[in-house]
């Protein structure tokens, strides 16, 4: 968190945390607080492995949707942390238009269809993540 805060302070705008879920719990779901708490301040992003997870909200206009690129097949999950949230998503086996996500419900493991995929929060928040290609 206080390279996080070091960073934006001075003044970047795009911020990538490499293997913040790895191994204890209690330091993933820290790490993802973190992310939560300061999702506004920069375009702030967490990669593990092949998986990249950012926080989307109807809190700040630059943080409601997120595009990417993905192949077929590859998973994407949108989870809502904080009640429910009012989720689109395009390019995907199950689509959404402004549907309501619940906690605790589905969202979990929908694929991309291969190309651009969007995802957009109208309400709430929720935490995105999606496979990204790796060079093996």
């Amino acid at each position: 968190m206080k390279a996080l805060l070091l960073a934006i302070s001075r003044g970047a705008t795009d911020v990538t945390i490499a293997s913040a879920f790895g191994g204890r719990m209690d330091v993933s779901v820290a790490n993802l607080s973190v992310m939560i708490r300061h999702h506004t301040a920069c375009n702030l992003s967490m990669v593990h492995g092949d998986v990249m997870t950012k926080v989307l909200s109807d809190r700040a206009e630059s943080v409601t949707a997120l595009s990417f690129e993905a192949r077929a097949g590859s998973s994407l999950s949108c989870i809502p942390l904080d009640g429910e949230a009012v989720v689109s998503l395009t390019n995907v086996k199950w689509p959404l238009d402004e549907a309501t996500l619940r906690s605790g419900s589905h969202g979990v493991s929908n694929e991309a269809l291969g190309g651009p995929v969007s995802v957009r929060v109208h309400r709430g928040l929720v935490v995105v993540g999606y496979e990204v290609s790796v060079a093996r």
